[in-house]
């Protein structure tokens, strides 16, 4: 028996960003519109994303991105409709996939292999063979093309036979496109649903490619993991032709290899990354030895850019004893690793979080203002939106007060996470003196609610943090819009607990 994703899963799990802090919230937008009758389908109902640029680790960054509510629940209503569908027919085809989409606890869905077990996973295929074929997809959420949605489902030629909504293919990919502006490429990073339609896209090009190495099935095994192609052949030369039908099958699909991931190697080879287990089976009971395991994961990271080492060393912290360390020096390390690379920021500050719970008193709020306060200023002229929202955010479950240059700086940013939290957090006194709203009113005035900055105008003018425009509030939103304002829909939560939450991530993208 298949479990159904559902429309509420979708809305209150499956739809804002897992990165965002916790005041944003969907869970009263569920409550709410899950039950709505949506209108007819209609191809004009288009709107654009809200960007969030998001710092993933070292200094690799994503476009992260929120869909306007009426498209998302839109595509919603149609996947979650045909899930069984989806289930049956498409990827329970794929001889190798580990991240078939299945419902989550922490969101609306996640992949069936958790990321720790790869390890195990690779143990199994290396079993027998000698060579190994490793690759994947060239910026794959940004190059996925829309129309390749209904191919996947009914196949090519009848897709491009049928161009109507007699498809639920179509339809899909319709409404896809519709919360982008009616843009074909790329799908949003960041919402379930785009992990369900690239995994459906995925499983499709697994069985082209299945049905081509038919000849060398005796030879060969491999899987995929999300865009991860991992293939283990008897000789080099079966390696060089998996590699070309690969490229033969996600060619049809208007996909492309990543070249510089693209590899061909002798066995044996490591079955995890090394500096992981490294760091892994290093001793953190005494303050000296936890000194040593940050004194070589700042090495580590140095020896590896580019890589998560300095967020796999603070999230190897969950669940020690923190009292057993010096308060300060466990604080101080922390917020080294904060400055170094902002993309550890949400794990860091839970650790913080955890302490001070324990004992406010013990929280060095010097060394945590200075550090926030930096790095404010270093990352917002360059509109780094995720470190300045989680930065305004930590004074509020903190208590500290950020400086004038902090609120200048925060003031210029046209984010609408940032202004949001920001806004939020000045009612909690956490600014040494008033924001200026100036950029942000002017946003209000001057666009729509079915453009880029949907979400500050329907949140702060509800709010009262910002004035209405000119025109009225809401005068030129959809009807669908303006639904969710009459009946009380807020995306924002004003009594939501004032912590770190505990980073989840069960859906990898």
């Amino acid at each position: 028996m298949v479990t159904i994703v559902t429309v509420d899963d979708f809305l209150r799990k499956g739809y804002f960003l897992k990165e965002l802090p916790p005041l944003f919230s969907t869970s009263n937008f569920a409550n709410i519109a899950a039950t709505w009758e949506l209108s007819s389908f209609n191809t004009n109902d288009h709107a654009s994303l809200v960007r969030y640029s998001h710092s993933k680790f070292a200094s690799t960054r994503r476009q992260l991105s929120i869909p306007n509510p009426y498209q998302f629940h839109q595509l919603s209503t149609v996947l979650s409709q045909h899930w069984n569908e989806m289930h049956t027919q498409i990827w329970s085809a794929s001889p190798y996939s580990l991240s078939v989409p299945i419902p989550s606890s922490s969101r609306a869905v996640q992949g069936t292999l958790n990321l720790r077990d790869l390890p195990l996973e690779r143990a199994r295929v290396r079993a027998a063979g000698r060579y190994i074929f490793r690759t994947d997809i060239a910026s794959f959420y940004p190059s996925i093309y829309t129309h390749s949605i209904p191919w996947a489902i009914h196949g090519k030629a009848v897709a491009k036979a049928n161009y109507g909504n007699t498809l639920w293919g179509n339809i899909a990919d319709t409404w896809s496109r519709n919360m982008q502006d009616r843009q074909t490429i790329g799908l949003p990073i960041g919402p379930d649903t785009s992990f369900v339609l690239a995994e459906t896209i995925l499983c499709a090009v697994d069985k082209l490619l299945n049905e081509k190495l038919e000849p060398l099935a005796a030879d060969i095994l491999g899987f995929r993991f999300i865009d991860d192609f991992e293939f283990v052949c008897a000789s080099q030369p079966q390696a060089e032709e998996v590699l070309a039908h690969l490229q033969e099958v996600l060619s049809q699909f208007e996909l492309n290899l990543n070249a510089q991931k693209t590899s061909i190697y002798e066995l044996p080879q490591a079955l995890d990354t090394p500096w992981i287990d490294e760091l892994e089976n290093f001793s953190l009971d005494t303050n000296s030895r936890l000194t040593r395991y940050f004194t070589r994961a700042f090495e580590l990271a140095r020896i590896h850019p580019g890589e998560p080492v300095l967020k796999y060393a603070v999230s190897r912290l969950d669940g020690l004893e923190v009292h057993q360390y010096s308060d300060q020096l466990f604080q101080h390390l922390l917020l080294q690793v904060s400055v170094a690379d902002p993309g550890t920021l949400q794990f860091t500050l839970r650790q913080l979080y955890l302490l001070h719970n324990e004992n406010a008193n013990n929280t060095d709020t010097i060394s945590l203002s200075r550090a926030l306060n930096l790095l404010i200023q270093r990352h917002s002229p360059l509109g780094h939106g995720s470190e300045v929202a989680w930065c305004i955010w930590a004074t509020v479950v903190f208590g500290v007060t950020l400086s004038s240059a902090s609120s200048q700086a925060i003031a210029k940013m046209e984010d609408n996470i940032v202004a949001l939290t920001a806004m939020f957090c000045e009612q909690h006194n956490v600014f040494s003196e008033s924001l200026d709203k100036t950029v942000w009113q002017s946003i209000v005035h001057n666009n729509s609610s079915t453009k880029e900055h949907w979400l500050l105008i329907y949140e702060a003018v509800a709010k009262g943090w910002l004035n209405a425009p000119h025109s009225g509030d809401l005068n030129d939103a959809p009807q669908y819009i303006k639904n969710l304002r009459d009946a009380n829909v807020e995306f924002i939560d004003l009594n939501t607990t004032q912590d770190i939450p505990n980073h989840q991530s069960s859906v990898n993208y």
